[in-house]
């Protein structure tokens, strides 16, 4: 607390820090629960508005050029040296001090300590690809609305979602640039131990926590970025005989061991996969955005997180189908009968046919692909062997995501490719040979 008095600075800062002194000499022992938690909202607040403070000096700094005459290449290096921050930090920092110029509601609320910088930063987000002064305003408003009730990631979400109404095509582009960083490493450290670490797009994250959760996991997973790894061995020398308690990411270690034993026991079919109901990814969509062949919709996965239409399309090709009617505010009005896409019957018919992605070249066994409705369900397409063809998750996604095209003629069983731009792969996939 000495840091600021011993600065060679006049104004408030000396005033802070005798505030802060002045809560060191408090005798928190003799505190009863409901001051400790009226001290702490207060806190809150006074930190959020000290940040916004901070925020409005980096705005200034930053637009002076200041950074670089102190010999940093700009703001976000010389917060990081200077300060001492991470760059995640930093860039943070540079984003919300810059949003306080453009963002006057939000600014405003987090000014008077409303909102935290994290709330600042993620409704910064959504404007910027949305083109209309007016529209961002009112998007603005809505979104510090939610701020002030909803923590940053359920409203990181809901601003993914306005800009993807505004720029659609970005959207779909920039899931397409998460998908293509997707990775699983599995490392034998040497020590006795198995490192695994990894990242995954939203829809192939919610199936992974769909089966955690299936296999013991709690529900409910942190937003935002992940806590630093835990430093060293863990101390076993407790009283309760060396067991440790279950944190988060042990329960979740516990709980994908607990997947693969379930895989690993699973009675195998003939075609060499487990059978029976397979890990429920929920999607909330309207039938207008299946129907409709555009990236804009409203689809929504079942932790919230917003998805593009085209997502949505590739997921609901093989599901199960829950209808329901939502009134003007979302709300569930009516739920209809759960009926399937593809039933087992037809996958298994489907797959003693295709035996294997048909995506002409692909030869990724059908343990591992899905069954693509060549004309979609929703706009008509009939749950028959001659409107379907197995294709793996990563053609499956050229095909909703990237634009693709796959057509398969009925007489022959040949199916064939188009790019994006309408021209035809050279290649083919003749139907597999019998034997």
């Amino acid at each position: 607390m000495r840091y600021f008095s011993n600065m060679r600075s006049s104004g408030p800062l000396p005033l802070l820090a005798a505030a802060a002194e002045a809560l060191d000499d408090e005798d928190l022992d003799r505190a009863t629960d409901a001051a400790l938690a009226t001290q702490m909202r207060g806190l809150w607040v006074a930190i959020c508005r000290l940040q916004a403070q901070l925020s409005r000096r980096v705005a200034v700094f930053d637009e002076r050029g200041a950074a670089a005459r102190d010999g940093a290449r700009g703001i976000r290096g010389w917060l990081r040296h200077r300060l001492r921050v991470d760059a995640a930090d930093a860039g943070r920092q540079a984003t919300v001090a810059a949003a306080l110029a453009v963002r006057p509601l939000a600014a405003a609320a987090y000014l008077r300590g409303e909102i935290s910088p994290e709330h600042m930063a993620a409704i910064d987000e959504a404007g910027w690809l949305l083109g209309d002064a007016a529209l961002e305003r009112g998007v603005e408003r809505i979104l510090l609305d939610h701020a002030r009730r909803e923590p940053p990631g359920r409203l990181r979400r809901l601003s993914r979602r306005f800009r993807e109404r505004g720029d659609p095509r970005g959207a779909v582009d920039a899931f397409r640039r998460v998908r293509a960083h997707r990775f699983l490493d599995v490392v034998r450290a040497g020590t006795g131990a198995v490192t695994i670490r990894g990242q995954l797009d939203a829809s192939d994250g919610e199936l992974l926590l769909e089966a955690l959760w299936a296999a013991g996991l709690s529900r409910g997973t942190p937003d935002g970025p992940l806590p630093p790894p835990e430093t060293g061995p863990p101390d076993l020398s407790v009283t309760n005989g060396g067991d440790l308690p279950l944190a988060p990411e042990r329960e979740r270690a516990d709980a994908l061991v607990a997947l693969c034993r379930l895989v690993l026991r699973a009675t195998l079919s003939d075609a060499g996969h487990a059978l029976g109901d397979r890990a429920r990814v929920v999607v909330t969509v309207p039938l207008e955005t299946l129907r409709v062949d555009t990236s804009a919709g409203d689809a929504v996965l079942g932790s919230g997180e917003p998805v593009p239409a085209s997502v949505a399309r590739r997921l609901a090709c093989d599901a199960r189908v829950l209808p329901a009617v939502l009134g003007g505010a979302g709300e569930v009005l009516d739920i209809g009968v759960e009926a399937e896409t593809v039933t087992q019957g037809l996958r298994r018919a489907v797959e003693l046919r295709d035996r294997g992605c048909r995506f002409p070249g692909c030869e990724e066994p059908p343990a591992d692909c899905a069954v693509h409705h060549l004309v979609h369900w929703a706009r008509g397409g009939q749950p028959i062997v001659d409107n379907v063809v197995l294709l793996c998750p990563h053609h499956h996604g050229l095909v909703h995501e990237g634009g693709w095209q796959v057509t398969r003629d009925p007489y022959t069983g040949t199916v064939r490719a188009r790019r994006p731009d309408g021209t035809r792969l050279d290649t083919v996939s003749p139907p597999p040979e019998d034997g």
